[in-house]
């Protein structure tokens, strides 16, 4: 949910101004909810939003804050947000920690588990703060320091997950070069995994994914070349990977490693052992 003030949806690239619809619904936790058709772009979004006007006793933090429909708005959240379950508001929230503005939605759904499952009673938004800003997974949207360049790893076998890393690399934009460490397997969808991040890459390098299915590096070099326009460099190790990266990046140059479980994998303790030793 975002704030509305004055008549502006303000966290977002640009103004809008959104205008109530007569259309109504009811919720027994919350009151009456109003629809909203946004004017943005030179476009009218027709009831993409709603909001609780004078929401009900016990939820009265949502009041002023509009909440858009998922497959009809792309919201990008710069601040703080608000979650409202079927009969619980936290407001107030930090990001989470990953990287990406879905992580949100994905912390979302987190939270209407637990309450689905009687088990947010107690929680309240300072707990919740104290936990999303700190989250990391391995593996997945992963970034540290090594070697004074920024490392990016991301497994994204699939191409739902190369289209969220994807958004992830355009949200974030780069000046400087980016190099990808791409190793996969062979049941997956090569053309799936490259074509939506090959936009986003100025160097590949191809390595063998530690397992009896992957795909042949050669050959995985070849469909790269070929899906991205660009050269692709093959390395016969993680070791080598690394090391061809780093000799042909430059300080505060970007390296994504991609593709597996068992790309990623190989490739962070080796990253660990250098970001020791800087």
């Amino acid at each position: 949910m975002l704030n509305r003030t004055e008549g502006k949806i303000s966290g977002s690239e640009h103004h809008a101004d959104p205008r109530c619809e007569r259309l109504s619904t009811h919720c027994p936790f919350k009151g009456d909810a109003s629809y909203w058709t946004i004017e943005a772009g030179g476009r009218t979004h027709d009831a993409i939003a709603w909001s609780y006007e004078q929401p009900k006793e016990g939820a009265e933090e949502i009041a002023g804050h509009l909440a858009f429909f998922s497959d009809r708005a792309e919201i990008s959240v710069d601040g703080d947000w608000c979650w409202s379950g079927r009969s619980t508001i936290l407001a107030s929230l930090q990001a989470p920690g990953l990287v990406g503005d879905f992580q949100i939605e994905n912390a979302a759904a987190v939270l209407a588990l637990l309450e689905a499952a009687g088990l947010l009673s107690g929680i309240d938004h300072q707990l919740v703060n104290q936990i999303l800003p700190k989250l990391s997974l391995p593996g997945r949207a992963q970034r540290l320091i090594s070697m004074q360049r920024e490392w990016l790893i991301d497994v994204a076998h699939n191409p739902a997950a190369a289209e969220a890393l994807a958004t992830t690399l355009a949200s974030e934009g780069s000046t400087c070069k980016t190099t990808a460490i791409v190793g996969l397997l062979d049941d997956k969808d090569v053309a799936g995994v490259i074509g939506p991040i090959a936009e986003y890459i100025d160097q590949w390098v191809a390595m063998p994914a530690e397992s009896h299915r992957a795909v042949a590096v050669d050959e995985l070099a070849r469909q790269i070349s070929n899906l991205s326009g660009k050269a692709c460099y093959v390395a016969d190790s993680a070791q080598a990977a690394i090391d061809f990266s780093r000799r042909n990046s430059s300080e505060n140059d970007r390296i994504l490693v991609t593709g597996s479980f068992f790309t990623v994998g190989p490739v962070l303790p080796q990253l660990a052992k250098k970001t020791r030793s800087n």
